[in-house]
């Protein structure tokens, strides 16, 4: 696979295809947003950064669509934020691998996966920001877990609680 970087100093709306296979995919907009218009992000790497603005990855009830290259064969790592993101929602086809979110403070995180979601081991805070996360298969927790605002995880199989949560 290749490598795509797309980068763009206002909004960014993925349309179309943008596929990498096995490669990298990378988006970085300014201070606007990254939008999804009916368009499928597919790559083994993907990073969706929001520059210095206060934009958003995706909106509330319009997540930005990724995909494994080869769902059932591999896992994609995603890779959220940068600067002061006010926000993420990305659902994903296969299997993901989260990265530590770098999200502003009190910017919500939502993300699905089709197939096993795996949650990375430094902590997730988004203070007042809500937390979603849910998994096509089990999900673990694998480190804090932290929002005054809620915390809404799922899984399809098991669901494992093997750090703190806390809400309020």
């Amino acid at each position: 696979g290749g490598s795509v970087t797309i980068t763009n100093a206002g909004s960014v709306t993925v349309a179309q295809a943008v596929s990498a296979g096995a490669g990298t995919v990378t988006l970085t907009r300014g201070a606007w947003n990254i939008l999804n218009g009916g368009g499928t992000i597919t790559a083994d790497t993907i990073y969706l950064q929001s520059g210095t603005g206060a934009g958003t990855v995706g909106a509330a009830g319009t997540s930005i669509a990724t995909s494994t290259s080869n769902p059932g064969s591999t896992t994609t790592s995603l890779h959220l934020g940068g600067g002061n993101c006010a926000g993420a929602y990305v659902a994903h086809t296969g299997a993901l691998s989260l990265a530590a979110p770098s999200l502003g403070n009190g910017a919500p995180l939502s993300v699905s996966a089709t197939g096993l979601l795996g949650l990375p081991a430094a902590a997730i805070d988004e203070e007042a920001g809500a937390i979603d996360l849910s998994s096509g298969a089990s999900l673990t927790t694998n480190g804090t877990l932290a929002s005054t605002s809620s915390i809404t995880l799922s899984a399809a199989t098991t669901l494992t609680i093997s750090t703190d949560i806390t809400v309020g």
